[in-house]
């Protein structure tokens, strides 16, 4: 399958690699990824040929791990990758979702620039600090209360994890997407850079028709191009 790109967003439906932690379990299966579009929380180029779209916790110690090394990734690609921040808040965790409501506040009082000021300091600070977070990004605390109490805000939020449903199966959740190949790796979990970089290296690789696929090993549903290397 092929996605479609345009300036409004991108919407994909494609094969995906989903790479477990802690089990060197992979499997390859087709979903649909919600579109992007600048509404979004988009650091880095709008129109980037590869974006990365993770769906993440506040409170999450993992995706405070995976967080920085995304953007040290970021910080390394800055002309061909850009980040897409989207809330998946866990029932678990008490100070899940007021620490993404609040972002989705600053985002509205001040931007995105503030949005990710925001990110970087409750990730510093911690989940249960989400208000003095909000605070430093400039927002007034009456407008932060609020913005807060507002039911849309949380809707915001609540929104994100309806939209991409099942396919998010723990947090963190990252898609690697390539918009012109329509190729998508999704990863679960806090995975090193080199993943990232491998994961370029074969969403760049265009989609090839099934006659001209080597040759599979029994029981196998899908297998790469001639020359593709595998995640391991």
């Amino acid at each position: 399958m092929r996605s479609t790109f345009t300036r409004l967003g991108l919407i994909v439906s494609v094969a995906l690699t989903v790479i477990l932690p802690c089990t060197g379990f992979a499997a390859e299966d087709v979903i649909q990824l919600p579109i992007v579009t600048p509404n979004d929380h988009i650091l880095g180029l709008r129109f980037a040929p590869v974006v990365l779209v993770t769906y993440s916790d506040f409170e999450c110690p993992y995706c405070k791990q995976h967080y920085a090394v995304m953007m040290d990734f970021l910080r390394a690609h800055r002309r061909e990758v850009s980040l897409v921040y989207r809330q998946y808040t866990l029932a678990y965790h008490p100070s899940a979702l007021p620490a993404a409501k609040a972002s989705e506040c600053v985002a509205s009082l001040k931007g995105n620039a503030g949005f990710w000021q925001y990110v970087d300091t409750v990730f510093t600070l911690g989940a249960s600090k989400y208000e003095k977070a909000a605070l430093q990004t400039g927002v007034s605390a009456k407008d932060l209360k609020a913005c807060m109490t507002d039911p849309a805000t949380e809707a915001k939020v609540t929104g994100q994890l309806q939209a991409i449903g099942e396919n998010v199966i723990g947090t963190p959740t990252t898609f690697v997407v390539d918009v012109h190949t329509g190729n998508t790796l999704r990863y679960v979990g806090s995975i090193p850079t080199w993943y990232f970089e491998e994961a370029i290296l074969k969403v760049k690789v265009p989609e090839v028709e099934p006659a001209k696929l080597s040759s599979c090993p029994a029981g196998r549903r899908r297998c790469p191009p001639e020359g593709m290397k595998r995640f391991r």
